[in-house]
């Protein structure tokens, strides 16, 4: 049997996606990090098994692939970023003559250049494929149209911000810092990423959420 798959980048966001498609009504995909085909997660990791899926979609094993990614935020000497995150992926597909468009409304497709037949790849970056950013700064936007939670994000960033010695890294970790902060003060804390759907924390209809629906029923309509 066929299937449709859409890679991500680590096991939180298997939950949070499958959430997602669950509520918007979109069914028959296999969301997969890439630690369950070769045991380690993460954003390269994910852009590194690319080529498993690749070959399995041209042979018609499976139907649609698409991926999702953070684009991150720069640092220093490290491939961060949406220009960056979209040269890797770039580079990965044009080992099979893939070239990539942009989709109306937000996102990518790469079409191949060798079969017009062949089936597309889609690319998401959160949080909007402008923006360098995550999955949590698409969750922090979406905050913005549910006013009591918009409250408690902003004094979870106030706590967050006002912390004179992190231990964490304040350029690169504090919006996951601030969200999981946010996540603490719940009516039921302790719940992971997921939550912010199962639970009507964020906007699902309008902003960065209307375009990523989008992306995702052309994904995989």
């Amino acid at each position: 049997m066929k299937s449709s798959v859409l890679i991500v980048e680590g096991n939180s966001d298997v939950f949070f996606f499958d959430a997602l498609l669950r509520v918007w009504k979109i069914s028959g995909v296999a969301v997969s990090p890439p630690a369950s085909v070769q045991r380690v997660n993460g954003k390269f990791h994910a852009i590194e098994t690319l080529p498993i899926y690749v070959k399995q979609l041209l042979d018609q094993s499976i139907d649609r692939l698409a991926i999702i990614l953070d684009s991150d935020t720069p640092l220093t000497n490290q491939v961060r970023g949406v220009q960056a995150t979209l040269s890797a992926v770039d580079r990965k597909l044009n080992e099979f003559e893939f070239s990539r468009s942009e989709v109306p409304g937000g996102g990518f497709v790469y079409f191949s250049r060798k079969n017009s037949n062949a089936a597309k790849i889609y690319l998401w970056l959160m949080p909007d494929c402008k923006q360098d950013g995550s999955l949590e700064h698409f969750v922090a936007t979406q905050v913005s149209g549910n006013a009591i939670q918009a409250d408690w994000y902003q004094k979870a960033e106030s706590t967050v911000d006002s912390i004179i010695n992190p231990l964490f890294d304040p350029t690169a970790h504090r919006m996951k810092a601030v969200t999981s902060t946010w996540l603490a003060w719940q009516r039921y804390p302790g719940k992971g990423m997921q939550s912010v759907v199962g639970d009507g924390l964020i906007d699902l209809d309008g902003g960065m959420a209307a375009s990523l629906r989008a992306w995702l029923t052309q994904a995989f309509k």
